[in-house]
C-alpha cells in the first residue's frame, strides 16, 4: 500500500490506500498485524531513509513544499499548479493555493484517523506512540543551521508530522487547558523515548546544574528536587481553592502512585500519559517541522528579493541592447524563486495548521508560567525561578514567539483574516 504511493506527489492518488490502512486500523483481527510490520517503525541511518522505509513516512513526506524529489514525483506540482510564476495571476494563485490546502487537509485528517484508530487499542498505543517518536528523532538532524537536504527528513515530512501530531494534541487545547496537570517534567529532564531533549540549550541551566539536580543516582539530589515538585504543585493546587490540608494530601496521594503527577523516576522506567507523550512530541515536531520551515523560508525569501533587485537593474541597463544572457538567466532563476515562494506558501499558511499551532503555544504558555510558579493573577514571578523551569529547552519559548511573529506579520499584510486578532491576543491575558 505504501510503496504504491511513492511515485505520487500531494497530487497523486495517495487517498485509496491511505483509507485501506485506515480501515485494516478499525479491525481489531488486522490492526496488529500492521502495528507488527517491519516497515511500522524501520530502522533506519537518517531521516530521509524512514521516509523511504517505513509505512507512515510514505505518506508524511506528501507535500507541496520544496525538495529535490519533487522533479520526478507526479504529478508535478510546479506544473500543475504554477507553470507560469511570473504571468500568474494573483486569483489563479489563489485558487492553487486553496486546492493545495484542501489536499492537506485531507492527508492530515486520513492519518489522524488511522493513528486514532491504533490509539484507541491499549496494546497497540505503545508501539504508535512510539513509532510517532522515533519520526519526530529522524528529524532531528534539521535542528542544524544548515543541513543535508540529501539526507535529512524532507520539509514535507517534518511539515506533516507537526500537522498530524497538532491534530492529535486538539482534544486537549481546550480554552481553559484542563489537562496541562498532566504534562510531566520528567519527560524532558529524563530524554523519555530516547529523544535529545538533554542535548538542548536549556532556558537558564548549564550541563553541571542540571546533573546536579536530577542526578537519579544522588538520592539527597533526588530528594531536593521533589521537594522543589511538590512546592510547585501545591501552589498550583491552593491557586485552585484547594486548602493546604487539601493539596497535601493530593500530593500525597500522586507520591504514592494514586494519580498523576511529577516524578524523579528514570523516564526509561516510568510510563506517560498520551497526553504528556504527545504534547512533548509535538513541541519537538513542530520546533524541527513548521518553525525550521519558517526560517529557511525567510531566509530564502530575502535571497530571492536581493536577486530579483539585481535582475530589475540588469533589465534597466540593458533596455534597448541585444538580449543578454546572463540576464535571461536571472530571468529564469526569478521565476524558479517564484515557484518555490508559492510551494512555500501553500502549506505554511495553511490556517487549519497556524491556527492549532496558536492553539498549542498558548497551552505551552500557561503551562510554562505554572512551572515558573506564576498562578495567573497578574503577579510577579518568584525569584529566581524554580529549577524546572530553568531546565526547560529555551526552544519551547522561542518556538513560540516566532510563530506568533509569522502569524502577526502575515495578518498585518491582511492575510489570514480566518484566524481572527483574537487569537494573538489571547497571548496578552
Amino acid at each position: 500500500t505504501a510503496v504504491a504511493v511513492h511515485p505520487v506527489s500531494i497530487l497523486g492518488p495517495f487517498q485509496g490506500p491511505l483509507a485501506t490502512l485506515c480501515r485494516l486500523a478499525a479491525m481489531p483481527e488486522l490492526a496488529p498485524l500492521l502495528t507488527a510490520n517491519a516497515a511500522w517503525s524501520p530502522p533506519y541511518r537518517n531521516g530521509r531513509e524512514l521516509e523511504l522505509k517505513s509505512i507512515v513516512g510514505a505518506f508524511l513526506r506528501l507535500s507541496p513544499l520544496p525538495d529535490f524529489w519533487m522533479v520526478s514525483a507526479q504529478p508535478s506540482v510546479t506544473e500543475s499548479c504554477y507553470p507560469s510564476p511570473s504571468t500568474l495571476s494573483q486569483r489563479d494563485a489563489n485558487a492553487a493555493h486553496a486546492q493545495l490546502r484542501n489536499i492537506i487537509g485531507m492527508l492530515h485528517a486520513g492519518l489522524n484517523e488511522l493513528l486514532r484508530g491504533l490509539l484507541k487499542k491499549k496494546e497497540l498505543r505503545a508501539r504508535t506512540v512510539g513509532m510517532l517518536a522515533e519520526c519526530v528523532k529522524a528529524c532531528h538532524g534539521r535542528s542544524k543551521m544548515r543541513f543535508n537536504e540529501m539526507q535529512e527528513a524532507s520539509h514535507g515530512f517534518a511539515f506533516n508530522l507537526a500537522g498530524v501530531l497538532l491534530l492529535l494534541c486538539e482534544p486537549f487545547l481546550d480554552a481553559s487547558h484542563s489537562k496541562r496537570d498532566r504534562l510531566d517534567v520528567s519527560y524532558v529532564l529524563g530524554d523519555a523515548r530516547g529523544l535529545p531533549f538533554s542535548k538542548l540549550t536549556r532556558l537558564a541551566a548549564s550541563t553541571d546544574e542540571m546533573a546536579s539536580w536530577v542526578d537519579v543516582r544522588n538520592l539527597d539530589h533526588q530528594e531536593k528536587f521533589k521537594a522543589q515538585q511538590e512546592e510547585r504543585e501545591r501552589r498550583e493546587l491552593e491557586a485552585q481553592g484547594l486548602s493546604a490540608e487539601e493539596a497535601a494530601a493530593v500530593i500525597a496521594a500522586r507520591a504514592s502512585g494514586d494519580g498523576a503527577g511529577p516524578s524523579t523516576q528514570p523516564a526509561a522506567e516510568k510510563e506517560y500519559s498520551f497526553i504528556c507523550e504527545c504534547f512533548f512530541l509535538t513541541a519537538e515536531a513542530l520546533h524541527l517541522g513548521l518553525i525550521k520551515i519558517i526560517s529557511m523560508y525567510n531566509e530564502e525569501m530575502k535571497e530571492a528579493h536581493r536577486r530579483r533587485r539585481e535582475m530589475e537593474a540588469a533589465q534597466a541597463r540593458q533596455e534597448g541592447a541585444p538580449p543578454d544572457a546572463r540576464l535571461e538567466a536571472l530571468k529564469a532563476q526569478c521565476d524558479r524563486d517564484m515557484q518555490r515562494r508559492l510551494c512555500f506558501e501553500a502549506a505554511l499558511l495553511t490556517p487549519d495548521v497556524l491556527s492549532r499551532a496558536l492553539a498549542f503555544y498558548r497551552l505551552m504558555a500557561t503551562w510554562l508560567q505554572g512551572l515558573a510558579g506564576g498562578k495567573g493573577d497578574g503577579e510577579p514571578l518568584p525569584v529566581p525561578p524554580p529549577n524546572e523551569y530553568r531546565a526547560m529547552p529555551e526552544h519551547f519559548v522561542e518556538d513560540m514567539a516566532e510563530v506568533l511573529i509569522f502569524v502577526g506579520q502575515l495578518m498585518s499584510y491582511g492575510w489570514l483574516r480566518e484566524l481572527g486578532s483574537e487569537r494573538l491576543g489571547d497571548f496578552m491575558e
